[in-house]
């Protein structure tokens, strides 16, 4: 019996430790047999259900549950053992057993992953599978598998199947599975996926050969341990022998540490420690730098020997070699030798990589209190001096100072934010080895520089003079007009970032569209490696983690939710990296993906004294003012902005400004107002029926708010969200439906009726047509709905009778005249338009396409990938392409929402029309930056009765105000720099306070959180509870509840809307059952069909109190939202029912 206590204490402490690796690597049918003493006939049932229809992640977790509660079998942990033993699952066997550490189960498998695809394509996992049974990789299992596999849906699913099951069971998998490509004639993807690989293999054969011929020793080379496919072998040590008699006759310690790449290729380094006699007679001490290749610039050599008492109680040797350039501002290695008795019992050897800062001036570790240094000769009954041996050069004694060509002259730099954590700046080394180096803690270093950087970039003086504080070290924001080379200006601090310090550079960019560009301009001028992070770019590459791209290349261009991402998995730190740049760094505030990127910078700064942090680099045409009233809340503003990027330094051209002055093309921009239709007729008809609608509103529920006399502005728009907030509230249900269908048409039409303003009666006849055909369910309509279509039926003939050319729009007139003028005069011209939705694009596009006098202009819309859902969005490649060909003439003319407003670099648009549309005054300047040559045009074409000149006039004044924001902080840090910097920290340390008690609400929240009728939100009927939702990847909000059959349907099976790592988007509509509306869609995840609703299209219930919204924060005041649980959750779907459990397997 107390047998069978311990082995359940043991089996829960070794599982709950080693739960991620069993998780990763175990295929939980293998041990079913094996543990049939353990597992019953329902329990093996349900492991193998949840293998096959979830994932092996799954069924494991649920064996692993039954060996913990099933403590009634004695033995389970010797029976776990042996099942693992007997089913060659190697490295889980020596991790539990203890003989070896935790690995990162997925590093050399993310490596495999980038190369799937082609791996899929050309390998023939036939011809592999008995070398890969033969060495251990799979077992006869699997190889059955993969050949049924083969035969069922051929080579590439059976390549999918052996890919997926190759790093579950030896250690060493990935050096068999590449030898296995090689023996089987596959060098071609080995070279490939590894090419040093390759090389080291080329070499290992070619010592063999010369081995043979007799020409070699037989000399030992490092075992090559490819992490993520790189050359990055670890610094190994330890090749020591160890000779004992009665006394020491000869103790030697050997070190080499072997690296292959780019830096240098092998380095070695020998220590031997020589006794004669009943005492020391001689000791000689002897230290041999081999260097190979063109890496190190410069390398020092310290040896220290400690003693105590009549013999070396105690015997420490410190190697340190330091190399300036672009790999390792510093290395350690030091090796311990500790002797215990009369003889030495143990050996230790301990190599450390030692880094620390942004700038290292120099760190040692040193392992016991000094007593002889280099510079002294060892006193000893008889002396020999050490001597350090280069190649190629004489002999330097301990007492001489080397001097090389290449040696760096270090200077004393101004102080930056970054030395309170990275600590104090300090002076050049001397040569007095008197002096004891400070201890430091190490951090090891990840990646090396992939590529040596080789730019002729060349900078104007006003350049120069922006990018100086970014390479003095400090936090910075670069404010200066677009199209004065401010991204020239981060290449030149990423250039000194490249040659000076460890770490990689990110390059964040506000969109997808402009991470190409910014991503062609860095390799263009730097000469070296980098690679695009979006979405889009991560679905080609088949998702491959941020942390493998590092290994390859120095620069990663990618948008914030990248980082953000890549961050929270743990999949990189900020310590990989030495330079964050944020292009067009205005849009770091509140809960932006940009502010997130610094929180979470933040947390690490605040929560771990002394951590490496990056350094920030900003950069924007303006910060703007916040919408400011006053002067004082624009230089608030400003402030926020630089504590929320950690940076004191707001950079813009002051001794330089007359040079930037005649780089700059400054336009004014041009208000055209137009005169009104002079045929409102159509128009007419449209406000008849709202008319119509807003009395049987009033006439139904007389306590709603008159609505606006002007139905085509933005206050109606806010009448009308306002109304459907009210329509929410309404108790009686039956009332609640009438209201709810008037409030639907009235809002299509109000939507028709500013297409109609801007556009064309037949767009907003043709807009019409397909709303109201989307709305209108014949089978589930009630009298109102009816009601509501007979009337749009009645109008409809009545509109029909209308032609363009009858109801002709006056601004539509002006951009022709614009139009043509302008590409008669040049042919060669630009232009862009620019529009406030995404419907309004569209419309413009096919009116200039249908116009016979625009047609050759070929004009096309731009509009953001988001916007693909119903909308008539791009994909990412259709915009690089729309870009493509608009720089090369083939569209002549684009028409787009905001996206084409910050960054796209357009040389030759000499036109630039702001359709009816402002925004803010950081928008101003954007538009006004896409114009990049001389003579050019920046128009306002609004009506007479619009708004939109008007607030371009108070935009003009909030940009004046930015610009004097900016000023006005700057001298208040030049006046108080230490006053500013400590109020901001006191700021920085509040935020995050804050930040930390809100999350500590939620989790509390959590517990004790209220629970709601989640109803729909046009029938009213009940749904689900508010309990049952949950947030995938906490952006999702999805279902997980029984009966959802009865009161939910999906609509038809599609083609995903788009794909990213682990989930099909849009892959079918959500639909109410009783009314069949539209409440959502449905996505693929994780092998299951889950429920997405709209919180647009829901009601929250408690009490007769209802509560709805546009976005679900709107609700995290209310109740708390689960986290969805990959296990949990999914043990729930798959315990339903047969018929419930369909509705999440389709």
């Amino acid at each position: 019996m107390e047998t069978s206590t311990n082995d359940d204490e043991y089996l829960r402490e070794k599982l709950k430790v080693f739960h991620q690796p069993l998780i990763g690597k175990l295929i939980p049918t293998d041990l079913l047999t094996l543990l049939g003493d353990v597992l019953s006939d329902k329990d093996a049932s349900t492991i193998k259900n949840f293998t096959r229809q979830i994932s092996f992640e799954a069924g494991t977790d649920r064996l692993l549950i039954v060996l913990v509660e099933k403590t009634e079998v004695p033995g389970r942990w010797r029976m776990l053992l042996n099942a693992l033993r007997v089913k060659k699952y190697e490295y889980l066997l020596n991790l539990l057993e203890g003989t070896t550490d935790v690995q990162e189960i997925d590093r050399n498998m993310n490596l495999i992953n980038r190369f799937r695809p082609i791996l899929k394509e050309k390998m023939n996992p036939i011809a592999i599978l008995p070398s890969l049974v033969h060495k251990d990789v799979l077992i006869v299992g699997d190889r059955e598998n993969i050949e049924s596999e083969s035969k069922n849906q051929g080579l590439q699913a059976a390549s999918e199947m052996l890919l997926d099951r190759i790093h579950r069971r030896k250690t060493d998998w990935y050096k068999l599975f590449l030898e296995t490509l090689v023996e089987n004639e596959c060098e071609h993807l080995v070279q490939e996926i590894d090419p040093d690989f390759m090389k080291k293999r080329a070499i290992l054969e070619e010592e063999a050969e010369r081995r043979d011929r007799g020409e070699l020793d037989s000399a030992t080379m490092e075992n090559y341990d490819s992490d993520y496919g790189e050359a990055l072998s670890d610094m190994k040590g330890l090749n020591t022998d160890v000779k004992q008699g009665s006394a020491f006759d000869e103790m030697a310690t050997e070190v080499k540490l072997v690296k292959q790449g780019s830096a240098f290729d092998e380095m070695a380094t020998e220590v031997k420690l020589v006794k004669q006699g009943s005492a020391f007679d001689e000791m000689a001490t002897e230290v041999k730098l081999v260097k190979q290749g063109s890496a190190f610039d410069e390398m020092a050599t310290e040896v220290k020997l400690v003693k105590k008492g009549s013999a070396f109680d105690e015997m420490a040797t410190e190697v340190k070699l330091v190399k300036q350039g672009s790999a390792f501002d510093e290395m350690a290695t030091e090796v311990k030798l500790v002797k215990q008795g009369s003889a030495f019992d143990e050996m230790a050897t301990e190599v450390k990589l030692v880094k620390h800062g942004s700038e290292v001036d120099e760190k040692v570790t040193e392992a016991a209190q000094v007593n002889q240094t280099l510079t002294t000769p060892i006193q000893t009954p008889t002396t020999t001096n050490l001597t350090l041996t280069m190649p190629s050069q004489t002999p330097i004694t301990p007492t001489q100072t080397p001097i090389t060509p290449t040696q760096t002259q270090i200077t004393p730099r101004e102080p930056t934010e970054h030395d309170e954590l990275s600590g104090p700046v300090r002076s050049p080394p001397q040569m007095n080895t008197n002096v004891q180096p400070e201890p430091v803690t190490p951090i090891s270093i990840v990646y090396e520089r992939v590529a040596t950087v080789e730019s002729d970039l060349s900078l104007r003086n006003y350049q120069k003079e922006l990018a100086q504080p970014g390479l003095d070290g400090h936090n910075s924001i670069v404010v200066a007009p677009t199209n004065s080379g401010k991204t020239h200006v981060a290449i030149r601090v990423m250039e000194h970032h490249l040659k000076s310090r460890p770490g990689k550079i990110i390059f964040l960019v506000p969109t997808a569209a402009l991470a190409t560009q910014q991503k062609e301009r860095c390799q263009e001028v730097l000469k070296c490696s980098a690679k695009v992070m979006t979405g889009d770019s991560q679905l080609k590459d088949n998702y491959v983690s941020m942390s493998v791209h590092l290994r390859s290349n120095d620069i990663i261009v990618a948008t914030p939710q990248m980082l953000v991402n890549s961050l929270l998995s743990d999949d990189v730190s900020f310590k990989d990296f030495s330079l964050i740049v944020f292009d067009e760094c205005h849009r770091t505030y509140e809960d932006t993906p940009y502010n997130t990127v610094m929180r979470l910078y933040f947390d690490l700064k605040f929560s771990q004294e002394g951590a490496r942090l990056p350094q920030i680099l900003g950069l924007t045409a303006s910060l703007g003012s916040g919408n400011a009233k006053c002067q004082d809340s624009a230089d608030f503003w400003v402030k926020q902005i630089m504590t929320n990027m950690d940076t004191r330094k707001l950079v813009t051209v002051k001794e330089n400004i007359d040079e930037l002055n005649e780089i700059i093309n400054s336009t004014d921009m041009e208000i055209v107002r137009t005169k009104e239709r002079h045929n409102l007729e159509f128009g007419d008809l449209i406000n008849s029926m709202m008319a119509i609608i807003e009395a049987k509103i009033n006439h139904a529920y007389a306590d709603f708010k008159r609505p606006p006399a002007c139905r085509d502005d933005s206050r109606y728009t806010e009448w009308c969200s306002k109304l459907c907030k009210q329509v929410t509230g309404t108790r009686d249900d039956d009332l609640h439906r009438r209201l709810k269908i008037y409030a639907d048409y009235l809002e299509v039409y109000h939507r028709a009726l500013l297409i109609y303003r801007d556009a064309r009666c037949s767009d907003a006849l043709r807009y019409l047509k397909e709303e109201v055909d989307d709305m209108f369910f014949e089978n589930t309509a009630v009298e109102t709905d009816h009601e509501m279509h007979q009337l749009f039926e009645e109008k409809r003939v009545l509109m029909e009778r209308y032609n363009d050319h009858d109801q002709e729009n006056p601004k539509l007139h002006e951009v022709q005249a614009r139009l043509c003028t302008l590409f008669r005069t040049d042919p060669d011209s630009r232009a862009i338009i620019y529009v406030k939705t995404i419907e309004l694009a569209n419309c413009m596009e096919t009116w200039m396409n249908e116009c016979p006098e625009l047609q050759p202009l070929n004009a096309r819309g731009f509009v953001g990938s988001h916007a693909k859902v119903g909308l008539g969005g791009n994909t990412r490649s259709e915009n690089d392409q729309i870009l493509k060909a608009f720089r090369d003439g083939t569209h002549k003319v684009v028409v787009g929402t905001s996206i084409l407003e910050e960054g796209l670099d357009i040389p030759r648009c000499n036109l630039v029309i702001l359709y009816d549309h402002v925004t803010n005054e950081i928008q101003r300047v954007q538009t006004r930056g896409r114009i990049r040559r001389d003579n050019s045009q920046f128009v306002l074409i609004t009506s007479e009765q619009g708004p939109a000149a008007q607030k371009e006039r108070v935009n003009e004044v909030r940009e004046e105000m930015a610009s004097v924001a900016i000023e006005r902080v700057q001298k208040e840090v030049e006046k108080n720099p230490s006053g500013f910097l400590a109020k901001q920290r006191d700021n920085q340390r509040k935020e995050k306070l804050e930040r930390d008690a809100a999350k500590l609400l939620e989790k509390q929240r959590l517990q004790n959180s209220p629970v709601y009728e989640v109803k729909c939100n046009h029938c009213r009927t009940f749904l689900f509870l508010s309990s049952d939702l949950r947030k995938i990847k906490d952006i999702h909000h999805t279902i997980v509840a029984a009966g959802l059959r009865d009161r939910i349907m999906y609509g038809p099976r599609r083609k995903p809307l788009y794909v990213d790592k682990d989930m099909e988007h849009g892959v079918a509509e959500l639909c109410c059952k009783n009314c069949q509306t539209i409440i959502g869609s449905v996505n693929k995840y994780t092998s299951l069909y889950f429920p997405l609703p709209r919180i647009d299209q829901i009601v929250f219930s408690r009490a007769d109190k209802f509560i709805t919204g546009k976005k679900w924060k709107k609700v995290k005041d209310v109740f708390a939202i689960k986290p969805y649980c990959s296990i949990e959750d999914m043990r729930f779907i798959m315990e339903l029912s047969p018929e419930d459990k369909k509705f999440y397997t389709l």
